[in-house]
C-alpha cells in the first residue's frame, strides 16, 4: 500500500509540474518546480523508508520463527532417536 502511495505523489507531482510548465510556457517556472519537487521528495524518501522498515520486520520475524521451528524438530528428532551410545 505504501508503494502505490509513493508511486500515486510521484505521478501526481510530475503531472502538477507538466501541467503548470503546460499552462504557463512564457513565465519562469523554476520557483513552483522547485517548491512541488522540495514537498514530493522527501514525502516520497520518508515513504521508502517506511516501506523497508516494513520488510525488515517481516523478514525478521519469518527468520524467528524458522529458527524455533528448526529447533523444535532437532530437539522432536533426539528424543525420537533416543540417546547417542558411544561404542568403545
Amino acid at each position: 500500500m505504501l508503494v502505490w502511495a509513493a508511486v500515486a505523489l510521484s505521478l501526481g507531482g510530475i503531472s502538477a509540474i507538466t501541467v503548470i510548465a503546460i499552462t504557463r510556457p512564457n513565465v519562469d517556472n523554476t520557483p513552483v518546480t522547485a517548491t512541488i519537487l522540495g514537498l514530493i521528495v522527501p514525502s516520497v524518501l520518508a515513504l521508502i523508508a517506511m516501506i523497508q522498515q516494513q520488510m525488515h520486520l517481516a523478514m525478521n520475524s519469518r527468520l524467528t520463527e524458522l529458527l524455533e521451528l528448526t529447533e523444535k524438530a532437532s530437539r522432536a528428532e533426539g528424543k525420537l532417536e533416543g540417546p547417542s551410545v558411544r561404542e568403545p
